[in-house]
């Protein structure tokens, strides 16, 4: 148990910490806007109370709590995923990484999250519709979830190292 805990810290840390290099790189390389995590914190601490929508521009100024808590959560959800590849591939995964759960957890499943409910859940309609470019959306989430997932691959490969 402990083994499948450790290495889902790893990978997860190791995806998501890829992921935001791809986006810092994006945003200056290309001027995209990073993520706002401080937006997804406040969405996260509203969930107890039942809100499941953020309050969009009616909602308050995003605080520093905010932010800690949406990038906590980004960073959790990267371990989620990396415990759930152990969960379909079973324990001999983590000795033995294959792409297959990789792909269905890194790719399919986190993009499908995304589109269907973190970007909805934040304003952005199903599947970005509500995005100024839907399109842009889509595609830049699915290159990002791409690195995320090249990201699980090369830290399963390590921890099995």
């Amino acid at each position: 148990m402990l083994t499948v805990l450790a290495y889902s810290l790893v990978v997860g840390c190791i995806a998501t910490l890829l992921l935001d290099a791809w986006t810092l790189l994006l945003s200056k390389a290309a001027g995209l806007g990073g993520s706002n995590w401080g937006v997804v914190g406040q969405w996260v601490q509203g969930l107890p109370q039942g809100k499941f929508f953020h309050l969009g521009d009616a909602a308050p100024a995003v605080s520093q709590q905010d932010k800690a808590v949406g990038w906590l959560f980004h960073y959790v959800v990267g371990v989620v995923y990396a415990l759930l590849m152990v969960l379909i591939g079973g324990a001999h995964f983590i000795t033995a990484p294959y792409w297959t759960p990789i792909i269905w957890v890194g790719f399919t499943l986190s993009t499908l999250c995304g589109l269907l409910i973190l970007v909805p859940a934040l304003g952005g309609g199903l599947l970005a519709s509500k995005t100024p470019n839907q399109t842009k959306a889509i595609g830049l989430m699915l290159a990002g979830h791409a690195v995320f997932t090249i990201g699980l691959y090369i830290g399963a490969q390590l921890f099995a190292a």
